[in-house]
């Protein structure tokens, strides 16, 4: 068979045929050539068939005028990353043989090598064979010991490939699970975001479940099966179930008609695995807050506890604060879309404060509530007023592109007469949400409505 490694940064191909030592190329760069031909390839992995590794990663470092990071030199693992975003791993091989040190990957999917040489494809363990029936395979119960992570991995693949678990993998798996625990929290972020970027992230994540890994990470999902009227575990997964389906395949969603504005969420593949795990959390603070009376069932706040919580998982799997401060800002929130969409007097500047307190979540936060109503279709009838809302802040949201940003500002007020304070920003807020729905068109409207409603001190 032939392999398109024209596909592969010609820089690298380059030095690695050159190198001082013969290579074989191994993992998801060889994966991905076999699954799609026509991929772009940014890192990649080479093993040293013979000698040590650290000559050859410096060789790479000097051809491709990159940074050498020695990994872990015990292990004969090295990187070279570049100025243009490459990455280049070179490992020293494991074990007697290129075939023994396959053995010894963590899937069969990665258990290939491509000689560059010889040109030829080393395929000792059905690697390719599983890979097209996207069986994950592994081939040794001890693969998962030597890196627990390796069990966190495979549901990664499961979430960008699809597939399952064979059963002897499922098995050792389960037996090996709890060594996750002495994981890293930066390697299980990493994995984390990868898996819930992926086309298939509801399937993985309802196989974390079942295999119970996922509440490792996230101990408190295995309460929210505990409150006796609602299983609100299975009512996350069908929500999440629907937000992927309708992230792979807006044309199929009952959104489509208004999908445009969600360039947010599939426009920007940073905020797509932020999202998934904020669904994935919304509901984490029920168990806690649940209480019951003569009127129902009642989740006090669970919103705000959520968020904290929510806060304490993330920063402890070492996310970024950036990515921890919108996970909480989606749970936080998650209710606003749903209390604005079910009000029966709602206005545009309620809508347009909306907009404005929200920011550049405003359509995710609105999309997870829809989503969150449709995994609960016997509560508030469905969607039909969130789609209402949607509508709403899409014809706002052309208007704010037309309208100039600010027609008041703090300078205004001091001019005004009125002495700087916290009142500023609650004054400039309530303009701004006035002018955005319309209700205020000039600076001369907006400092005579300020006026009126703030009235000035009389001077003595």
């Amino acid at each position: 068979m032939s392999l398109p490694l024209d596909r592969l940064p010609p820089a690298v191909l380059e030095a690695a045929r050159h190198a001082p030592a013969p290579l074989a190329l191994v993992g998801g760069a060889l994966r991905d050539l076999l699954l799609s031909p026509s991929c772009s390839i940014r890192d990649l992995d080479f093993v040293v068939l013979e000698g040590h590794a650290e000559p050859v990663a410096r060789w790479f470092a000097r051809r491709l005028s990159g940074t050498f990071v020695p990994l872990s030199p015990e292990h004969q693992e090295y990187r070279v990353v570049t100025r243009e975003g490459l990455q280049v791993d070179v490992t020293g091989r494991r074990g007697p043989t290129l075939r023994e040190d396959l053995k010894r990957r963590d899937f069969t999917w990665n258990s290939m090598a491509w000689d560059l040489q010889q040109h030829r494809l080393v395929d000792p363990w059905g690697g390719r064979r599983d890979l097209a029936l996207r069986r994950i395979r592994t081939l040794r119960r001890a693969n998962f010991r030597e890196d627990p992570l390796r069990i966190l991995r495979g549901f990664r693949m499961m979430a960008r490939f699809g597939g399952w678990m064979e059963p002897r993998t499922l098995q050792w798996l389960l037996q090996e699970r709890e060594g996750l625990r002495s994981v890293a929290g930066e390697r299980i972020r990493e994995e984390l975001l990868q898996l819930a970027a992926g086309a298939h992230a509801d399937r993985a994540l309802y196989e974390l479940v079942q295999t119970g890994v996922l509440f490792l990470l996230f101990p408190d999902l295995q309460e929210l099966p505990t409150i006796p009227e609602v299983d609100v575990l299975e009512h996350t997964l069908n929500a999440l179930r629907f937000l992927v389906e309708d992230l792979n395949h807006p044309h199929r969603s009952p959104l489509a008609p208004w999908w445009d504005p969600w360039f947010l969420v599939s426009g920007r593949p940073p905020l797509r695995p932020l999202l998934v795990l904020g669904l994935l959390l919304h509901d984490i603070a029920k168990p806690r807050t649940y209480t019951k009376d003569t009127r129902g069932i009642h989740f006090y706040e669970h919103e705000k506890r959520g968020a904290e919580r929510a806060e304490t998982l993330l920063l402890g799997l070492r996310f970024s604060r950036q990515e921890v401060q919108t996970v909480v800002r989606l749970v936080r929130l998650h209710m606003y879309p749903h209390l604005l969409a079910h009000s029966t007097d709602r206005t545009p500047r309620a809508v347009a404060r909306y907009l404005r307190k929200t920011g550049d979540l405003a359509f995710p936060l609105l999309l997870m509530a829809i989503e969150d109503a449709r995994a609960s279709p016997h509560v508030n009838g469905g969607i039909g007023n969130h789609l209402a809302l949607l509508q709403e802040l899409i014809q706002l949201q052309e208007r704010a592109a037309s309208t100039p940003q600010r027609i008041l500002t703090g300078n205004d007020l001091i001019a005004l007469g009125y002495p700087p304070g916290p009142l500023f920003r609650t004054i400039l807020e309530e303009v701004a949400a006035r002018h955005l729905a319309g209700e205020l068109r000039t600076p001369e409207e907006a400092r005579a409505w300020v006026l009126k409603r703030y009235p000035l001190p009389a001077r003595s």
